[in-house]
């Protein structure tokens, strides 16, 4: 780890892993992660998982210390099941470690309370649990402030080595099982499979790649790989495969995978290919768990993004509303056979219109649905348009977007008394990062099974894909 990240995490190179209860011996190649904070949790029954992400968020930004660097929250075994707790985890991307109330109590820290000890049975919680093992305290107790009414969480951070990717993981359901996995984190979150559609050419593919690889400097303990579907064309899909991604995963330890389309639009037929690539490298690697997230768009991020990229097309600083009536943006997909696919495109139109002060929001295709490209500029004139931006919503550059700026090109030297303004794709954009983590957060949590897949059968109970 670089000596600036190793600072945000407070860090100190010699630590080692028996300072850390909660660890077992890795297992042979299966490798560590790279951050080592702790984050003790104490919280009241049916406290919300937005107060105690929230606690945690601020507790860490505070403290100058980064959210990447977490390996564990930690808590007294009565709270293992806590809703509020293990939704707060995953959408942190990590487990939870539970420990006895006696072993809590045993630790010394520097804020014991009255109130634990008479609801759990240990004088703290938040700081015992981030604690326990060894660790170092580096943030004592701090308590949540919703506003109108009490605290129902608490939070402290201490320094810890690493959690080992490859660790025992077992659910709790009984209290049998409590006593048996005391220190051993009891959700794991799952790898993140970033899946690719419709990339037809290496300049998509390297696109895709690079971002694949952002996002996984981005939080460098979680296992991240990204691959592509099968091309329902004659041309070969890129490198590499959904099946490869998920072998690589796998060699890095993953037990479930969290699988995310990089799609805007519901994949409709290619939603085919996605579910069979995953059927089939689950029966490469049984026992490997699978979920799936939803398509990305449209959301409002990605709409905040879209609105820039019209921004930039025009040029000078940001528009407001006022400056943008007489602007009429054409939202250009990619198209397909699909009726909903082509729907959710002009879904984005309407909602990139709403509030923005556009002239309008048209919509056209560049293959395969109507209208094309020159039909929807035509539109455009007839609606009394003056000045355009063709807008690709797609979200890196490729053959499919190159041809949307071809087609621009040959409709505006043929109408040279309107003003065209081709637009970049969405791109590599922080939202877009974001957004990817969000669909990977709700699909950790969800657990929604793959349709068709072993792990859709072997996990009934799971809410069905979004």
């Amino acid at each position: 780890m670089a000596d600036t990240e190793a600072a945000a995490c407070g860090a100190t190179p010699a630590v080692s892993l028996e300072q850390v209860a909660a660890v077992h011996e890795p297992a042979a190649g299966s490798g560590g992660r790279s951050a080592g904070l702790v984050v003790g949790v104490g919280a009241a029954r049916g406290v919300p998982a937005d107060e105690v992400l929230g606690l945690v968020r601020d507790t860490l930004r505070d403290a100058g210390l980064s959210p990447a660097c977490v390996t564990a929250l930690a808590t007294v075994d009565a709270k293992a099941d806590e809703p509020g707790i293990i939704a707060a985890a995953a959408r942190l991307g990590v487990p939870v470690v539970t420990y006895a109330a006696d072993e809590l109590a045993g630790v010394d820290v520097p804020n014991p309370s009255y109130a634990p000890l008479a609801a759990t049975g240990t004088p703290s919680v938040a700081e015992a649990s981030a604690l326990c093992g060894g660790g170092e305290l580096l943030v004592p107790k701090r308590k949540s402030a919703p506003a109108g009414r009490a605290p129902m969480a608490t939070c402290a951070v201490a320094r810890h080595a690493p959690l080992v990717r490859g660790a025992a993981r077992a659910p709790i359901s009984s209290e049998r099982n409590r006593q048996s996995n005391q220190g051993v984190p009891v959700t794991s979150p799952p790898a993140l499979l970033i899946a690719g559609h419709g990339i037809r050419d290496e300049a998509g593919a390297n696109a895709f790649r690079d971002f694949v690889g952002e996002l996984a400097r981005r939080d460098p303990g979680l296992p991240v790989a990204g691959g592509f579907t099968a091309s329902s064309s004659s041309s070969p899909s890129p490198s590499p495969s959904l099946g490869d991604a998920v072998a690589e995963l796998v060699d890095l330890g993953a037990e479930r995978v969290a699988a995310v389309p990089l799609t805007l639009v519901p994949p409709g037929n290619a939603a085919d290919g996605l579910y069979a690539a995953l059927g089939g490298a689950q029966e490469r690697h049984p026992g490997l768990a699978y979920s799936c997230g939803r398509p990305l768009g449209p959301h409002p991020s990605l709409l905040k993004v879209l609105a820039r990229r019209v921004d930039e097309a025009l040029g000078g600083p940001a528009r407001t509303p006022g400056d943008r009536a007489d602007v009429m943006v054409l939202l250009v997909g990619d198209g397909s056979t699909d009726p909903e696919a082509n729907a959710d495109v002009h879904r984005a139109a309407r909602l990139l219109w709403e509030g923005r002060g556009y002239a309008g929001v048209e919509t056209a295709f560049v293959s395969l649905a109507a209208p094309d490209v020159p039909s929807g500029l035509d539109r455009c004139v007839r609606l009394g348009a003056s000045r355009i931006v063709v807008l690709p919503y797609f979200l890196f550059t490729g053959t499919l977007p190159e041809r949307i700026c071809q087609q621009t090109d040959g409709w505006a030297a043929a109408q040279p008394g309107i003003e065209v303004h081709p637009a970049d794709v969405i791109g590599p954009a922080g939202e877009l990062l974001d957004l990817v983590m969000e669909r990977y957060r709700e699909a950790a949590a969800d657990g929604a099974p793959v349709p068709g897949s072993a792990a859709g059968t072997d996990h009934g109970s799971h809410a069905p894909a979004r």
